[in-house]
């Protein structure tokens, strides 16, 4: 099964803040389960796959490539750096996880790691913020988006008037 990404590891590399000497692998396996574990949850299965064609076959609308570059990217750069600060600092073995030193770096003390972790989660979630407000301002440009947003929204046998809104009278 081929996998198709959102963009290459030598972007996150370039825009992100994962160092060039990262090693490709690593990047791909974490974009990957960025991708399916948080993107395809934002996006909904429909239009993941639908946009995930699009990069295969090179048919993307300019909507679509506006949306990808603009608002996609972003966020899956920001996920990527954040997931993968783990992925550098534990090395997993045969016998063990643990923690990866070389002759040149020290590995992050516990406290450090974790404001470390809180900087990239913050920078996360503002770009996934601002996809989820863009796909809602401009979800009449994506069908397969606004269809199941609805669904999401409006249970099965609800007509168009349902307000999914608990009031306290």
């Amino acid at each position: 099964m081929e996998i198709v990404y959102f963009m290459t590891a030598d972007e996150v590399k370039q825009i992100g803040y994962t160092n060039t000497n990262v090693e490709d692998s690593i990047i791909s396996t974490t974009m990957r389960v960025v991708q399916d574990t948080m993107l395809k949850g934002i996006l909904g299965g429909n239009f993941y796959k639908y946009l995930l064609n699009g990069i295969k076959t090179n048919i993307l609308s300019d909507d679509d490539k506006v949306l990808i570059d603009n608002y996609i990217k972003p966020f899956l750069i920001s996920a990527v750096d954040f997931r993968v600060t783990t992925h550098l600092l534990l090395e997993i073995r045969a016998k063990t996880v643990g923690t990866t030193n070389d002759q040149y770096y020290r590995s992050a003390d516990e406290k450090q790691m974790l404001k470390l972790q809180d900087q990239l989660e913050a920078d996360m979630k503002s770009y996934k913020h601002s996809l989820k407000c863009y796909l809602d301002e401009e979800r009449k440009l994506y069908p397969e988006y606004d269809k199941w947003r609805c669904s999401c929204e409006r249970p099965e046998g609800k007509d168009e008037g349902y307000n999914n809104v608990i009031s306290f009278v």
